[in-house]
C-alpha cells in the first residue's frame, strides 16, 4: 500500500522517494494533522525539504513547535 511504502521510504531516509509518494496522496488520506503528528515524520519534519513540501500542499509554513531530541529538561540549572 501507498501508506507502507511512505513509512519504508522515510524510514530509510529516502525523502525524495517519500516526496513522491505524499505528493499523490489526498488530503483525506494524509493530511495537516498526520504529518504533524506522527512519529514516523519526527526526523524528516526537520528536513527542508519536508517543510517545503508542507508549504506547497497546505499554503502555511510548517513551523517545528518543539525539538524532539533537545533534553535541555535535563541539563543541571546554572
Amino acid at each position: 500500500s501507498d501508506n507502507f511504502q511512505l513509512a519504508n521510504k522515510v524510514l530509510r531516509e529516502e525523502y525524495e522517494a517519500a516526496l513522491t509518494i505524499m505528493a499523490e496522496l489526498p488530503e483525506n488520506r494524509l493530511g495537516k494533522s498526520e504529518y504533524r503528528t506522527w512519529p514516523l515524520f519526527s526526523k524528516f519534519r526537520k528536513e527542508q525539504q519536508f517543510q517545503d513540501f508542507y508549504k506547497s500542499k497546505f499554503g502555511e509554513d510548517f513551523e517545528i513547535e518543539g525539538d524532539d531530541d533537545d533534553n535541555s529538561e535535563l541539563r543541571d540549572p546554572e
